[in-house]
């Protein structure tokens, strides 16, 4: 989702910052890439210390590295996503017809087409947001499962914490 909420500047700044990280560039930041990243700033005692902490609320599959997808929800600042303009533009992302509506067609668009995902998990999607039950998505309703879903985020980062 912060691919569709953030802007191509943003976006830019934290693939740089975490290409910066990853010295070897596998595309995942180890326990050892933060340190040394980390120890730049701060004493090399306190970076261990630092990352340790970082790796338990990040690392949210348990692997022992932090790939970018975990780097960027960890990274970016989640009250910027909410905002009304951005879930606004991110709205029109979806809603390819402009009709201001999200349709099942147009999310299979945006997630694969052509993906395995069966015809009843793309209905339950949509009833799962659909208040009003016209099966399609407003934005309103748009809106509420993005906070929610952001807010989600942050009660697992406070339990990890």
């Amino acid at each position: 989702m912060v691919n569709y909420l953030a802007t191509s500047q943003e976006k830019q700044e934290l693939l740089t910052q975490f290409q910066a990280l990853d010295l070897n560039g596998d595309g995942r930041l180890s326990r050892e890439e933060l340190i040394i990243g980390y120890s730049k700033v701060m004493s090399y005692s306190d970076a261990e210390i630092e990352v340790d902490k970082l790796m338990k609320q990040i690392d949210q599959d348990g692997n022992g590295s932090i790939d970018y997808s975990e780097f960027v929800l960890a990274t970016f600042n989640k009250v910027k996503l909410i905002e009304d303009k951005r879930l606004e533009q991110a709205f029109k992302l979806f809603d390819k017809d402009g009709s201001g509506t999200i349709s099942i067609d147009e999310i299979k668009q945006i997630f694969g087409q052509n993906s395995q995902v069966s015809e009843k998990v793309w209905k339950d999607l949509i009833q799962e947001v659909d208040q009003n039950g016209d099966g399609q998505i407003e934005f309103k309703e748009f809106k509420e499962i993005i906070v929610k879903a952001i807010q989600n985020t942050n009660e697992t980062d406070d339990i990890k914490k």
